[in-house]
This record gives structure tokens, sequence and C-alpha cells, in this order.
């Protein structure tokens, strides 16, 4: 119950929020594109030893985009994101991004065909160390899903708690993430998620000198400009959340 209510006025204030948000009329844009958190996407009988308010019903995770698709917002990946940030051009209205953080099996199992059914596309935040490991997404399945455009990218390589590691070895975490991704898929990616949200300067510092541009912690917020495109938020759809409430939060960003 505890749980519900605290995600009940953590949207509420997301609602708020999101309808005070100003888009600059010159200079820098900034780009009021929703981008949503997920990370597991399965059944419950796939859940064990999971966090439950980080995994979502396969079933869930469709009514919540269906509703979206129905009110006429379509995809891009992150890395569409951070060229439109960079190049200072709008996206279209009602361009929404969809990332899934962890790298786990059920993106390729469970995720993948619902976004092929609904024609979107998302960003897969993977962690590099644990690719080809049990209840994760093997090398295969990585390549066929940036094939069919789905975009792979670095979620450092062993999602330890920044803390644990002093400042030369946070910058391996995100440069060597990125050297094996581009081993793996041919090109090293722009776009980052830190592990828990966490964003210490040194570890803002490795993501850009890695030649990512855009990096997502775990504040909610739908506002993206260049100035701080390093410390990017995103939003979480509530597990309950009804289609009315999906649209009211969607409808302040046609």
């Amino acid at each position: 119950m505890r749980h519900r209510l605290v995600a009940s006025i953590a949207f509420s204030a997301l609602l708020i929020f999101a309808a005070a948000i100003p888009v600059s009329a010159s200079g820098t844009r900034r780009f009021a594109v929703p981008v949503i958190l997920y990370h597991r996407i399965a059944p419950d009988s796939e859940r064990r030893n999971s966090i439950r308010d980080l995994v979502i019903a396969p079933e869930i995770f469709e009514r919540q985009l269906s509703v979206l698709k129905a009110a006429g917002w379509t995809t891009v990946t992150a890395a569409t994101l951070a060229e439109h940030l960079r190049s200072n051009e709008p996206l279209p209205p009602k361009t929404m991004v969809v990332t899934i953080d962890d790298g786990y099996a059920d993106g390729y199992t469970h995720a993948l065909p619902i976004l092929q059914r609904l024609g979107f596309v998302a960003t897969f935040y993977v962690i590099t160390s644990r690719i080809d490991h049990l209840n994760y997404l093997s090398v295969a399945q990585i390549q066929e899903m940036a094939a069919v455009g789905m975009e792979i990218a670095n979620h450092t390589s062993h999602h330890r708690p920044p803390k644990t590691f002093d400042a030369r070895a946070l910058a391996l975490e995100v440069s060597d993430a990125q050297e094996q991704l581009r081993a793996w898929l041919g090109t090293a990616p722009t776009t980052f998620a830190y592990p828990f949200g966490l964003h210490p300067r040194a570890l803002v510092r490795a993501v850009g000198a890695a030649g990512i541009s855009l990096a997502f912690t775990t504040a909610e917020g739908f506002s993206h400009r260049q100035s701080s495109a390093l410390l990017a938020p995103r939003v979480r759809i509530p597990i309950g959340a009804t289609r009315a409430q999906i649209l009211r939060l969607f409808g302040s960003f046609r």
C-alpha cells in the first residue's frame, strides 16, 4: 500500500511538472521529449530475483505503448534524439523514446515482438560483461535487434555502484563497454544510461570523454537540451496507470 501511495504522489507531481515545462523560443532549443524508462518486461514466472517495481508484465507494456500509439505517438531511438540535440533541430510532434535498461533476455523474447507489432523502436542499455550469460541477451540477439532498428547502447561493463570505483576505473567501465559494443556491432554507442541513476562528476567526465553525447539519469522529467545532455531525465509510467492518466501525462507534449 505504501509503495502504491508513493507512486501515486510521484505520478501526480510529474503531471504538474510536465505541464509547466517551457520551450525555449530562441537560442538552444529545449526539447520536450518523453524518454520512457523500463527495465524488465517479463511475466510472473520469470521474475525470480528481480525487484518487483522494475518488472512489468508484457501485456501491460503492450497496453501502455498501444495507448500512446493510438494517440498518435511515434518513436525514435535515443541516438536520434542525441543527433537532434546536437544539431538543434526539433523532432516531429508526438515523438518519444523508449529505453529498456540492463540487457535481460526478455528484451528479446518479450519486448522486441511487441515493439515490432506496434512499429516502434527502442534503445536497450546493456551491461557488456553480462552479455551471453544466463538470463541476459546474447551477442547474436543484440546483433539481430540492431539489424531491425533497435539501438544497443552503453550501461557500463559491470553495473556496479560508482562509489566502488576510482576515477580511472570509472573511465574503464565506460570505455571498455564502448569498445566491446563496437566489436559486436561495428560502431560505438553515442548514448549511455547511468547505473542506478548515479552520476558522480568523475563518471560524467568519463562519459563525455568516451564520445557519448546523451546520457540518462533516473531523474523524472521530459525536458532535454544540449547544455545538460549528459544528465538527461526520463519518466516512468506507473504499472497501474490508466489510459486516461497516460494520455493526460503525454498530452502536454503534442
